[in-house]
């Protein structure tokens, strides 16, 4: 299988690029600006999954097949995302252990292209809006509702 570039996948589906791929040296400077915002959210993040931990719908995860729950989906988070160039996707999940991780990947391609833990030192790795979204995601209770749904099946 031939591997292509972001930008030239882009180009191929017609989308339009409205910003320049990870090597863009003054978005990654303002997302360094961001770091501290960066920390105070991945704090309350990890607060967050502390109670979720300690709860009844986590020992439910225990006994589920796998072990593991998706508890955020969105566009990729460890790069700038493309224009409408549709097909990149990324999930956070949450295993038996209490770790969350991130995977993300295009839609025709097998495999994730990027896969890492989250934790304090992945915290440069992500983007501040997508940092930002996953948390909003938790405060209006979506993230619960994500993982009541798959507790169900």
């Amino acid at each position: 299988m031939r591997k292509i570039s972001a930008k030239k996948l882009c180009e191929l589906l017609g989308a339009e690029e409205i910003s320049q791929p990870r090597e863009d040296k003054e978005f990654w400077e303002k997302e360094n600006q961001l770091l501290e915002k960066k920390k105070s959210l991945y704090g309350k993040i990890f607060e967050w999954k502390g109670r979720f931990i300690q709860t009844e719908q986590f020992n439910k995860l225990l006994n589920k097949p796998g072990g593991t729950i998706d508890i955020y989906c969105g566009h990729w988070g460890h790069e700038q995302n493309y224009g409408n160039c549709y097909g990149c996707w990324s999930i956070i999940s949450l295993d038996k252990s209490g770790e969350m991780f991130y995977n993300a990947g295009y839609k025709a391609m097998p495999g994730p292209r990027a896969h890492f833990k989250l934790n304090e030192e992945s915290l440069e790795k992500l983007t501040y809006a997508y940092i930002k979204a996953f948390y909003k995601e938790i405060k209006k209770g979506k993230v619960d509702e994500r993982i009541t749904k798959q507790l169900k099946k």
